[in-house]
């Protein structure tokens, strides 16, 4: 009788294996075993088009608890209605920043990042419902970090309609 002892083979070991035959001299490696995995690393429709950060993203998380930590930040979200002063607080934990940029923006990044932090006004369109007041309220929005990425991805979308919310978080 035999028993089988095969091992199953994670992303991890896989891409370790690509690293390696990388590093080797001579020919050029194709990390074709790697790249049978993308479809299990990236959750997403079959036939719908995956985003190269959501491979980055999963990959990441998929390698190693101490790789994904140096890519973890922890962002808190605050929002204070203006008619009874109620906050709501949420925190969550972050991989990277998106950062909505005008096209005919001047900004630097540095400069992006800081009105990243400052407050946000929600009203109109955009405006907060308040579970206190019972209707949409004009609100004030603030994100801080309370736990900073020791690598900060930070992903710059191109908005060709300024007038929509400026920033998100993911």
């Amino acid at each position: 009788m035999h028993i089988s002892t095969k091992k199953s083979i994670t992303t991890q070991d896989t891409l370790l294996v690509c690293f390696r035959k990388l590093q080797g001299k001579g020919t050029a490696y194709t990390p074709a075993p790697l790249i049978e995995q993308i479809p299990n690393l990236i959750r997403h429709n079959k036939g719908e088009p995956a985003v190269a950060h959501e491979f980055l993203i999963a990959l990441i998380n998929d390698v190693s608890e101490p790789i994904s930590q140096l890519f973890q930040g922890q962002m808190v979200s605050t929002v204070k209605c203006s008619s009874c002063d109620r906050s709501m607080t949420k925190t969550d934990n972050t991989q990277e920043i998106f950062l909505h940029i005008e096209e005919d923006a001047s900004l630097s990044l540095e400069e992006s990042l800081h009105d990243f932090s400052q407050p946000e006004t929600l009203e109109g369109e955009n405006a907060y419902w308040c579970d206190t007041c019972q209707t949409t309220c004009r609100a004030t929005k603030t994100l801080s970090y309370t736990r900073s990425h020791t690598i900060l991805m930070i992903h710059l979308r191109l908005d060709l309609n300024p007038s929509k919310k400026k920033f998100t978080r993911s």
